[in-house]
């Protein structure tokens, strides 16, 4: 972080950074402009590749489409300030409008951010109430899942009861964040609003990942007290990625969640992602009020990618620890009990226990867990899906503590 606040502090001082633009208005932009004003060092507006898709304005910057942007590039400072792994897609298309000074925003700045910080500290359980998502997402390896899952028995649950539900919540920690995510759209339970009610009246911390698809005004209703620390809207793509049918009823329901806001007059919605280029027919609802990522995973090396650029592929060697649970804590409910490792374990090569015959403590004490950590210490001979993953981070000998 130093050397890049040098760096601008350089190119401030030399006048060629006399205007100042933070392209990508998200998570990232905030907290650059923050850390920006911490050092006062002023910039004078967010741009994006297409307003349409972001909000008008953040920490009370305006937000320029870029091509509306008129700048003299031998004054000019470009920040890329995404955490897209794309971000080298990003400085060619500003090279090609012309740009000559561009910098990338440090990645330690996303320690800066308390919320993600809170969120990685504690443990957290991502539902999955039901299995067979009907919006089987292009880039969701809902095939391997339900092979996997079903692939011994037939009649594994395919639905979780409220009543094993609530059985389930009485064995978390109380600093356990409940996300509802995993791998199904989560209202595809008939019962998953009450559920997330039941939760904060137990004083669990929530968020919540949605398309909306099975949620029905009246789901909405229950729900929209509720103050989820994420509320993230999967949206429709132009190209049909996701089975997200755009029916007027859909379009009132996206339009009541899009404008509904918390008691604090802050919107209910937070932050919302596409696979693909947002569908055009949902735009108007949405423009102006939500940031759209476009962010791709390949799911641990799940997923390939037809488009050849969009998604990146690892192969990580030696010792590892997750960036996103140091502890391994952060782990997925399935409809029997079942809890796998982690958001990209679709395999479900990573049982780590059930827990509804045992303990929260007995499954992270476990067996299971004790063997995703020995491969992370660096035995590759134990298979690990965490290297393919994009959130695995090879380590070196100094940072063994990270293993937990």
């Amino acid at each position: 972080m130093e050397s890049f606040l040098a760096e601008v502090r350089r190119l401030i001082d030399h006048r060629l950074a006399e205007k100042i633009y933070i392209y990508g208005a998200g998570n990232g932009g905030r907290l650059l402009a923050e850390a920006l004003k911490k050092e006062k060092l002023a910039f004078d507006a967010y741009c994006v590749e297409n307003a349409m898709e972001n909000v008008t304005e953040l920490l009370g910057h305006a937000v320029i489409q870029l091509d509306q942007l008129d700048f003299d590039a031998d004054k000019t400072l470009f920040i890329v300030a995404v955490r897209e792994r794309g971000a080298h897609l990003i400085k060619d298309c500003l090279m090609n409008r012309g740009a000559r000074y561009i910098l990338e925003m440090p990645w330690d700045i996303f320690d800066k951010d308390a919320q993600a910080v809170r969120r990685k500290a504690n443990p957290a359980l991502e539902i999955t109430p039901y299995v067979g998502c009907r919006v089987n997402c292009k880039y969701c390896p809902q095939g391997l899942f339900l092979h996997n899952y079903f692939g011994e028995n037939k009649d594994r649950a395919k639905s979780m009861t409220f009543r094993q539900y609530r059985e389930v919540l009485a064995k978390l920690p109380k600093n356990t964040l409940i996300e509802w995510a995993g791998f199904v759209e989560p209202f595809l339970n008939k019962e998953a609003a009450d559920m997330m009610s039941y939760t904060y009246e137990q004083g669990y911390e929530q968020t919540l990942f949605t398309t909306l698809v099975g949620m029905t005004k009246e789901d909405f209703d229950k729900i929209r007290s509720i103050p989820f620390t994420i509320v993230c809207l999967h949206v429709p793509d132009a190209e049909g990625c996701a089975n997200i049918p755009i029916t007027e009823e859909y379009k009132a329901l996206l339009r009541k969640v899009v404008e509904a806001r918390r008691s604090d007059g802050t919107l209910f919605v937070t932050n919302a992602n596409c696979q693909n280029t947002p569908n055009p027919d949902i735009l108007p609802i949405t423009s102006g009020r939500l940031k759209i990522y476009c962010e791709l995973s390949d799911r641990a090396g799940t997923i390939e990618d037809t488009d050849g650029k969009r998604i990146v592929h690892v192969d990580k060697k030696g010792k590892l620890w997750c960036d996103r649970a140091d502890r391994l804590d952060h782990n997925v409910l399935l409809p029997d009990g079942t809890v796998v490792l982690c958001c990209n374990d679709f395999g479900i090569s990573h049982a780590l226990g059930n827990l509804y015959t045992q303990s929260y403590e007995e499954i992270m004490k476990g067996r299971a867990l004790e063997q995703v950590r020995l491969g992370l210490a660096g035995d590759e001979d134990i298979p690990l899906i965490c290297r393919k993953c994009i959130f695995a981070v090879e380590m070196k000998d100094d940072k063994a503590g990270k293993l937990g």
